[in-house]
């Protein structure tokens, strides 16, 4: 209000605009609140000089201001631009539930949600650098003031945030995440509208000073690099600026220490040494500003605090000519303008994404991979199963004949035996049953019963062996795939995905190794050969001897114990083909029967035992097939949803460089 009064009293309406930006943005920045009836007076007069909308809300104090009401830049962006502030708000909270879809690391997910709540925060230019460099030196310089420590050994991890306030003072920030900091205001007034940060050295002896700068570094809306002509451009610090450039941090070079040089050939040789080292690093040809912070602060503590004669007196001091500061100075003051600043400030979250983006599209895609590759394991399991099924019951047609061939050859044999023995010439022979069954079992059964077995054990030998050599190849495919967190993902994000996919492949690789392991051939030989031979004796009467007495016997003491021999020899020539006729439609009938029951009882068996093999490794590899297969869904979605979100992050960057005019 008091803004607008003034500028309606005494200033033109541009000057008066520059003055309510000022304005506001020191209220938001010291967190001083307007009351009420101010907000609603201010805006009413403010829409008379400027664009038509509140700049200040008029909302309760209790209501947390949206972003676009509440960050200072909105004072300085036209309509468009503040449009587009709230676009990129929206498109980035958006960006991090895809991140958290995506199980990303806490930390990246803390760094964009910090990146997006600083659009609040005043602009952030942070100044990086090796240890011994001069940068505390630098900012010192840039301050009129020897305000910070510039030791020669890196004894601190601090980070000190400078901002304004009405006199110097220093408060400790609780520590967090190993950060130890320090606010620090100073009676400067451009650090109204910037804020600096001066980080520890990059390659001091203790790492964690770099590991705090570097967690810090995307927080920077612009970083300034320091170096010095004596070690410019070093191989740790190539390696830093390399963490730089995934964030897309616009880059001003602060080559310090130029007062001990010798001549300016030697100026310009380092600088040149330094673009193109930053150009092959970056692809963009660096800013550089040469300078003597020494001979520059000492200029500014000689000529005194004077801020009104200082720029006057400074600009004929030869001292401060040759420190070259001034260059640097009107750079930060004044082609960093407000424009520049919220462009940056803009742009800076948009580079934590992108970078972010890059990162888990590129996760995502390894994921991607492995689960497809998972998925392929498990097609191919479950093909080799169907596979394995149609051999074995390809296969068990040549042991089921095998075992066919042996009745059949019994049934020749006795039908041959009935042929030799059922003659007019073996009367007599045929009146002793007991010879006859003998003849019998010697001549027709023989081995058959053994034979039987044999086949039988070389069924069984088969089966377990066609079992065991399944399991051998689903453990075989998943060592395979085990090895894979060792290699394909080797260097990559370890999030729950990885620890889920390795612990149930882990699980599987164990129960399929105790399978393989305790695999007891003779004892699971034993079993099933008992199992299936039960069977068979049960069902088929496969007891040879019981197949000659039940079909010979009886029939040839009917024959015997009704008519004398003497008759038998009489009447034989009728009677003794009719009968052999019988015996040998009863002696195949029953061996076709024998044949169809033991067919249909090895059958059951054998089914039963290849149902149960496919069986056990189902359930043994259902937790990885489900796993690959919601996995695959799930990562699917996220990587569809990065790939939106990359389209959608690109126009915005255009939209913002269109609307700033970059």
């Amino acid at each position: 209000y008091i803004c607008d009064m003034f500028g309606r009293a005494v200033a033109s309406r541009p000057s008066c605009l520059q003055a309510r930006r000022s304005l506001v943005s020191h209220k938001l920045h010291t967190s001083h609140r307007v009351p009420r009836s101010s907000h609603q007076l201010l805006n009413k007069n403010l829409n008379s000089l400027g664009p038509k909308r509140s700049y200040i809300s008029s909302s309760s104090p209790s209501t947390p201001p949206s972003l676009s009401d509440a960050t200072v830049l909105a004072p300085i962006l036209d309509e468009k631009q503040h449009e587009l502030l709230v676009q990129e708000q929206k498109l980035l909270n958006e960006f991090v539930a895809i991140l958290n879809k995506a199980e990303a690391l806490p930390q990246d997910i803390e760094t964009l949600k910090n990146s997006i709540s600083q659009l609040n925060d005043l602009f952030l230019l942070v100044v990086v650098g090796e240890f011994n460099a001069g940068k505390s030196s630098f900012l010192n310089a840039l301050l009129g003031d020897k305000y910070l420590d510039d030791g020669v050994t890196p004894t601190t991890s601090k980070i000190d945030t400078l901002r304004y306030g009405p006199r110097f003072g220093v408060t400790d920030v609780p520590a967090s995440e190993g950060e130890e900091r320090r606010i620090i205001t100073l009676p400067v007034d451009w650090l109204k509208e910037i804020s600096l940060v001066d980080t520890p050295g990059t390659n001091a002896v203790f790492r964690i000073h770099q590991q705090i700068t570097e967690h810090f570094l995307p927080r920077a809306d612009l970083v300034l690099w320091v170096t010095s002509v004596d070690r410019a451009f070093s191989e740790s610090e190539r390696m830093f600026l390399e963490q730089v450039k995934y964030y897309q941090k616009k880059v001003i070079v602060i080559l310090s220490k130029i007062d001990i040089l010798d001549t300016e050939a030697e100026l310009e040789q380092i600088m040149e040494f330094i673009k193109k080292q930053f150009s092959k690093l970056s692809g963009i040809e660096p800013l550089i500003f040469p300078v003597s912070s020494r001979n520059a602060l000492k200029s500014k503590q000689v000529l005194g605090p004077n801020k009104e004669s200082l720029a006057s007196k400074l600009s004929e001091d030869p001292k401060w000519v040759t420190s070259r500061f001034g260059n640097v100075e009107s750079y930060i003051r004044n082609t960093l303008s407000e424009e520049e600043r919220a462009w940056l400030k803009l742009r800076n979250p948009i580079g934590i994404a992108d970078h972010l983006l890059q990162k888990y599209l590129s996760e995502v895609q390894a994921r991607l991979e492995v689960l497809s590759e998972d998925a392929n394991i498990n097609r191919r399991i479950e093909k080799e199963l169907v596979e394995y099924k149609n051999d074995m019951l390809r296969d068990y047609t040549y042991h089921l004949d095998r075992i066919d061939a042996i009745l059949l050859k019994l049934e020749e044999r006795g039908n041959t035996f009935l042929d030799s023995q059922i003659t007019i010439t073996n009367i007599m022979a045929l009146s002793n049953a007991e010879a006859v069954k003998r003849n019998f079992e010697e001549k027709v059964i023989g081995r058959t019963v053994e034979d039987i077995e044999a086949a039988v054990n070389d069924l069984v030998d088969w089966i377990l062996k066609k079992n065991n050599k399944q399991w051998n190849n689903v453990v075989e495919f998943i060592d395979v795939r085990t090895k894979v967190n060792q290699h394909q993902l080797l260097g990559k994000i370890h999030t729950q995905f990885d620890y889920n996919r390795e612990g149930i492949l882990k699980d599987l690789k164990g129960s399929a190794d105790s399978v393989v392991a305790t695999f007891d051939y003779k004892k699971e030989a034993s079993h099933l050969s008992s199992s299936i031979r039960a069977g068979v004796y049960q069902t088929a009467a496969i007891e040879m001897g019981a197949v000659g007495g039940s079909i010979l016997i009886p029939t040839l003491f009917d024959i015997s114990g009704i008519i004398p021999a003497g008759t038998l020899a009489v009447l034989g020539l009728g009677v003794l083909p009719f009968w052999k006729q019988k015996l040998k439609s009863n002696l195949n009938s029953q061996i076709v029967e024998l044949r169809g029951r033991l067919k249909d009882t090895l059958e059951i068996h054998f089914k039963k035992q290849m149902d149960s093999g496919v069986s056990d490794i189902t359930e043994n590899i259902s937790p990885y097939t489900h796993f690959v297969k919601s996995q695959l869904e799930v990562v699917t979605v996220i990587n569809t949803d990065l790939q939106d979100f990359k389209k959608k992050l690109e126009l915005l960057q255009r939209d913002i460089d269109t609307a700033f005019k970059r």
